[in-house]
């Protein structure tokens, strides 16, 4: 286990190089900001980007499968929340179409 990085941002940098690390930063970010504006049922993805980055904090999170497809997962439902709201930007672009 002498060889395995100890936490998320060392294990993406070793795997997927600068550009992985960036990508990764944007999944998270991108993630908390898309749970502000989704009601209640679909906000589970925020507490699974949450739990990922405190485990991330001392384990690499995207070596373990389990949480990687609860993580994603949830991420998706709660993407797929945003999208259905009648008041997103992507809905009324869609309407207006």
């Amino acid at each position: 286990d002498m060889h395995r990085p100890h936490n998320l941002m060392l294990g993406v940098m070793s795997d997927m190089g600068t550009i992985g690390l960036v990508l990764i930063i944007g999944v998270y970010v991108s993630g908390l900001t898309a749970s502000a504006g989704v009601s209640p049922p679909f906000k589970i993805g925020l507490y699974a980007l949450l739990y990922s980055l405190i485990i991330g904090i001392t384990d690499t999170v995207m070596y373990e499968t389990w949480l990687v497809l609860i993580m994603f997962g949830s991420c998706g439902g709660m993407l797929a929340g945003y999208l259905c709201q009648p008041e997103s930007e992507l809905a009324l672009e869609a309407a207006q179409k």
